[in-house]
């Protein structure tokens, strides 16, 4: 059994009893404080105000104030030699750049030690603004190079002794836009490699680029991209124009205008889209050139099929022109081609009855005109010129009838040139030569007794001829009108170089109502006459009474003078070479074609040219029409 021990206190000495004391309250009297084990101010370096100890025993014990014990104090003059310690000490590790490092030997740590001594101290206080400024220009230094975690961390050291600065508050700021940028570099970066540029906004390249560029309109990420961006667009955008998908380029475009105004984002400048678009709509314009040129070298070449082919890609492309003007040719071209030169049609009138008789006429050239030294030639069927016809074109198979004239005049009230001055002329048998007639008209033979409907209509003037031709245009849609003097002298010829179609001389049978030797009126007979030839009619024939030339067509070379479309000059030196109607403006006389029932064999040739007032209405002139295809 263990025996308890009893231990009793003796009274002792003043300073013995207080050693007691501490040793069992664990308390530490103020001249026991010391600083800590590493030599440096303990509470001060801690960054926290030291802990308040009793300033006399007393004050712990409870002991009568008369018998109470004060330790060892620090004078005033002790205090204010250590705080002059410290702030010098925090001046040269200022001085030294020791801002936090090492601990002990730190600026921060002795300016905290200084204001441990004196909490109030203006010079301690600034020195750790000090610290803070320089470690906060540290911060944006670091900031500057990339360095976000080294910054944040500096920032929170500052943060734990100078909470309130505003140069801290600044730092953070960039620090939380630099955090922002990051996160959204990454999302780029990820739009970037997705290929999302432009929509949806929230996560397209050109979305984040906006944020980025306003939180930072210097940022060298954003700036890059948004260049990059620019390229990319660009690079579509040329790339399908270079391939001929223009439709994809502008819709790309479009989109990115949508995408700009949407967010009114200044990543890319509007300005260079608008001169993107200019360069894409040049190429476009320029393509579209190229489209009708090889369209035109198709229709030439009769690949209608093609042609056609090629025009629904124009209109698809958004072809500003328009294009119908051309289908109109490709539909003419097909219709052109579904007639064999030769063959004969009639367009329909309105009133149900057909119109004059057609013959294709083939397309092609000849020389117009009459070499110097044929027989009978004139100058003014010279020079020669060469006449191509890139297209056919229709002529009427025989001169206007009576009959059909009459039906013209029925339809529309039409007076002729005659009806309205007053009469002409016609042949007088007694004389042998031609006399006025006051109340001649259309409906009159040459002699000026009532004409047989199949006559071919005279006493008509060019401006009645014409006038039947527009009605025909208006009857049918089709284009009718006189015949040019190249087309008549090219379907006259029929492809033959000699002076007549049938040769040179007389025919040697009976082809065309002609002045012919064997001719005879009464006592009458032609003086200057084809020899031995005779074809049985004094005065007009019925149209198509004798043989057709090679192509079809009756009357050109006889029966009557044939107005045409041109005003009449003393050359050809001026015909159109593509074979259309020489017209200028005033045109008093017109071109009359063809041989004639009253007139000189020469006046048969191929190559002869007469002329009258457009004004004129005679028994030895007549018309044909011709019509476009």
């Amino acid at each position: 059994m263990t025996t308890k021990r009893h231990i009793r206190l003796e009274p002792c000495s003043g300073w013995l009893a207080a050693l007691l004391i501490v040793l069992i309250s664990g308390a530490v009297p103020v001249w026991a404080q010391t600083a800590d084990s590493s030599g440096s101010d303990g509470a001060a370096a801690s960054g926290t105000p030291p802990e308040r100890r009793p300033a006399r025993l007393g004050d712990s014990l409870a002991v009568d104030p008369g018998q109470e014990w004060t330790p060892g104090t620090q004078s005033p003059a002790d205090r204010s030699d250590e705080l002059r310690r410290k702030l010098s000490l925090g001046r040269n590790a200022l001085d030294a750049g020791n801002l936090l490092t090492p601990f002990d030997a730190s600026a921060l740590n002795y300016f905290r030690q200084a204001l441990a001594v004196d909490p109030g101290n203006a010079e301690a206080s600034a020195g750790l603004d000090t610290v803070a400024q320089r470690l906060i220009d540290s911060a944006s230094q670091q900031l500057d190079a990339g360095n976000r975690r080294a910054a944040q961390a500096t920032a929170t050291t500052v943060a734990e002794f100078r909470p309130g600065l505003p140069a801290l508050a600044e730092l953070r700021s960039r620090l939380d836009r630099s955090a922002r940028l990051e996160t959204l570099a990454a999302r780029l970066q990820e739009a970037q490699t997705a290929g999302v540029l432009l929509m949806p906004l929230e996560s397209s390249a050109l979305g984040v680029l906006d944020q980025m560029l306003l939180l930072d309109p210097q940022n060298e990420t954003a700036l890059a991209g948004a260049e990059a961006l620019l390229a990319s667009v660009t690079e579509q955008v040329l790339s399908g124009a270079q391939s001929g998908d223009y439709q994809t380029a502008f819709e790309l475009l479009d989109l990115t205008d949508s995408a700009i105004a949407a967010t009114e984002s200044q990543v890319i400048d509007p300005s260079l889209l608008v001169a993107l678009r200019e360069q894409v709509t040049g190429r476009q314009t320029d393509g579209w050139r190229s489209d009708l040129a090889e369209l035109e070298r198709l229709l030439a070449g009769d690949e209608l099929e093609q042609v056609e082919e090629g025009l629904v890609a124009l209109a698809s492309s958004g072809y500003p022109g328009d294009l119908q003007p051309l289908r109109t040719r490709v539909e003419r071209r097909r219709l052109i081609l579904s007639y064999e030169p030769g063959s004969i049609f009639a367009d329909n009138l309105s009133n149900g009855i057909s119109g004059p008789s057609m013959v294709v006429i083939p397309s092609g050239r000849y020389f117009m005109g009459s070499p110097a030294g044929e027989d009978g030639r004139n100058e003014r069927e010279g020079p020669i010129r060469e006449i191509t016809f890139a297209i056919p074109f229709a002529l009427a198979r025989t001169e206007v009838t009576v009959a059909q004239f009459a039906a013209f005049v029925a339809a529309t009230g039409y007076q002729t040139t005659a009806e309205r001055i007053g009469g002409g002329q016609v042949y007088d048998g007694d004389t042998g030569g031609f006399s006025a007639a006051n109340d001649v008209t259309f409906r009159d033979d040459y002699s000026g007794d009532p004409a047989d409907g199949e006559l071919p209509v005279i006493h008509v003037s060019w401006d009645d001829a014409n006038a039947y031709a527009s009605w025909l245009s208006e009857q049918t849609g089709q284009a009718y009108r006189l015949p040019s003097e190249a087309e008549f002298e090219y379907a006259q010829r029929a492809g033959t170089t000699d002076p007549y179609y049938w040769g040179d001389g007389s025919p040697p049978e009976t082809l065309e109502n002609l002045t012919g030797s064997r001719d005879q009126f009464r006592d009458w007979s032609w003086p200057n006459a084809f020899s031995r030839y005779g074809d049985g009619y004094w005065g007009p024939a019925p149209a198509a009474s004798f043989t057709p030339n090679p192509w079809n067509l009756h009357d050109l070379g006889g029966n009557v003078l044939e107005w045409t479309a041109d005003c009449f000059e003393e050359s050809l030196e001026n015909v159109p070479s593509d074979g259309r109607a020489w017209q200028v403006r005033p045109c008093s006389n017109r071109s009359l074609r063809g041989g004639g029932w009253a007139v000189a064999p020469t006046m048969a040739r191929s190559a002869s040219r007469a002329s009258a007032s457009a004004q004129r209405a005679s028994p030895l002139v007549g018309f044909r029409v011709a019509r476009d295809l």
